[in-house]
Formats: structure tokens, sequence, C-alpha cells
């Protein structure tokens, strides 16, 4: 905690005090702020797409005014991306769980053996992030 860092001798006076709450009613209508002007620019955006196409540019997808779903384009473009198998977010997600996959491995191999696992482990992770890498050469 905050507490811990500071010095014993530190013995804040009232008004160090009160302009340090001052500070932390100014930062959090700042915030409050700065919500509110993107809730603004994000109604903004949506009202600049309404009646407009939007395409994925990876394959090309459309999406147009006459669309049966009533949200907005970004949106539909949003959930398109999470699907499109030629956006290249696919071929990130797989490599993810390729990766998270190795970890796991890796992992159970050193749990289940710690004293083989660890090598193991180790040319798991390796082939997984180097795939033209073999353990013999």
């Amino acid at each position: 905690m905050i507490d811990e860092h500071m010095p014993e001798e530190y013995d804040p006076t009232e008004d160090q005090l009160t302009l340090a709450l001052a500070d932390v009613a100014l930062l959090k209508n700042i915030n409050a702020r700065q919500a509110e002007v993107i809730a603004e620019l994000n109604a903004w955006v949506d009202d600049l797409q309404a009646g407009q196409y939007v395409n994925c540019v990876y394959c090309g997808h459309r999406y147009g005014p006459d669309d049966e779903v009533p949200v907005a384009m970004a949106d539909m473009l949003k959930a398109h991306i999470e699907e499109c198998p030629k956006h290249p977010l696919s071929e990130c997600r797989q490599r993810v769980k390729q990766l998270e996959l190795a970890i796991d491995k890796a992992y159970s191999a050193l749990v289940q053996n710690p004293t083989t696992g660890e090598k193991t482990a180790y040319v798991v992770l390796r082939a997984i992030v180097e795939p033209d890498w073999s353990p013999g050469g």
C-alpha cells in the first residue's frame, strides 16, 4: 500500500490534504469528461457510417445499409473480423492457440518429471517458437 512507502516522519498538513483531495476530484472530473467525449465520438462515427457500405479489406465481404441487422457498420465489421478466415487476426489466433498448447505441454513436462522435464520443456518451447529448429541439429 501507499502507506508502506511513506517516510515515518511524513505528516501532511491539513492544507496539503485538502490540496490532494482537490487534485483527486479534478482527475475524476477529467476522466468522466473523457468518457463522455469518447461516447460522443463513437456516436458520431456511427452516424457517419449510417447508410454507407463497409467492406472487409481482406476477403471483400460487404455490409451495407440494407442488411437485416440494425447495428452500426463498425460493429458489423468488428464481428466479421472475428470470423474472417482471410484476416490476419485469424492467423494470429491460430498461432496463439499453438503457443498455449506448447506452454501447457512444457508445463506438464516440468510438473510430471522435474528432473527430465526441463529439457522436454525447452525442446517443446523452442520447436514452437522456431518451427525450423530440431533438437538434433
